[in-house]
């Protein structure tokens, strides 16, 4: 009889053992799918960051920041942070044809300080975010820590912020009526209605790029930084 139970309970250990073994089979692998996913998350970052960064430079280096009405409002003559519009006619097949392209201001058109403060702004906020999109490449590989994360994402809300500075264009004598429209009519001889700037397309992707900065510093705060274990 002794020997049937202790038969029985070897057949009763035989058919319990494997049990634990698949419960951490199981458990290892929704660990290493929970660190893939994981892992997946912090790609995000520095792909919305890169989002940020090319609106940022087609809003900053690009000609079609604002717009100003010329010819009685017939068109609109537009401006950039770095380069203007210019306008060329040609005729084609008996029809008078308009193109535009982006070229330098002029020498002669003044700057204020107002302008050169966007300017700098414009160059200095594509700097950090660059900076802090390395930065969270390299920190997915090199495991700088949850400080170092979070550091990161102040990072591109400094940089959101450098990127709004660039509106200060708005109160710059582009966008007013001192000398700086009288010089544009006289060296390009275009007539200019004097009203406040219109808002133009980069305008609205200096927005674009400001909420995409913020929401990436956002996702970086409420991520876990990333680990070695993916």
């Amino acid at each position: 009889m002794a020997i049937t139970e202790s038969w029985k309970d070897h057949l009763r250990l035989e058919v319990r053992a494997p049990l634990p073994h698949h419960k951490s089979t199981t458990t290892l692998t929704s660990w290493r799918a929970q660190s893939k996913m994981a892992g997946c998350q912090h790609f995000i970052a520095p792909i919305l960051g890169l989002a940020g960064l090319a609106l940022a430079v087609a809003a900053n280096f690009l000609c079609a920041f604002v717009g100003i009405e010329a010819f009685k409002g017939n068109l609109s003559i537009k401006f950039g942070i770095w380069q203007l519009t210019r306008w060329s006619a040609a005729v084609e097949g008996g029809e008078l044809e308009f193109s535009e392209s982006c070229v330098q201001y002029p020498e002669e058109i003044g700057v204020d300080s107002t302008w050169q403060a966007a300017r700098a702004f414009s160059i200095l906020s594509p700097i950090v975010a660059f900076t802090c999109i390395v930065a969270a490449a390299v920190s997915i590989c090199a495991n700088l820590g949850k400080t170092g994360w979070n550091l990161i994402g102040l990072g591109f809300l400094f940089a959101a912020f450098f990127q709004g500075l660039t509106f200060l264009i708005l109160q710059s004598n582009l966008c007013s009526n001192d000398p700086i429209l009288e010089d544009f009519e006289s060296i390009t001889g275009i007539n200019l209605t004097i009203n406040d700037c219109q808002l133009e397309w980069e305008a609205y992707a200096c927005i674009a790029a400001v909420v995409t900065y913020v929401l990436t510093s956002l996702l970086m705060f409420a991520t876990s930084a990333p680990n070695k274990h993916f």
